[in-house]
């Protein structure tokens, strides 16, 4: 943001005011659920399997995410 403004304090600013906004539309900006599938394995309601199949999908799914974007910004910007 520091490009697009060139002022230090609105940088910084519009950086708050994006995280009052996660923070008021009740969204995660990184893993804040991150514990809920343990919990799900130690309550009994899901199995290891299933907590490792999540992990790979979401692993795999976060790789070929970030792939098609670097494309997409190395296609863009030659």
């Amino acid at each position: 943001m520091l490009h697009e403004t060139g002022n230090q304090l609105l940088a910084g600013l519009a950086f708050g005011i994006g995280l009052v906004a996660l923070y008021l539309a009740h969204s995660e900006l990184f893993t804040e659920g991150f514990l809920r599938p343990i919990m799900a394995l130690f309550a009994g309601r899901g199995t290891r399997l299933q907590l490792l199949r999540l992990w790979g999908v979401t692993l795999l799914a976060n790789l070929v995410g970030g792939w098609i974007f670097m494309w997409l910004v190395v296609t863009a910007f030659p």
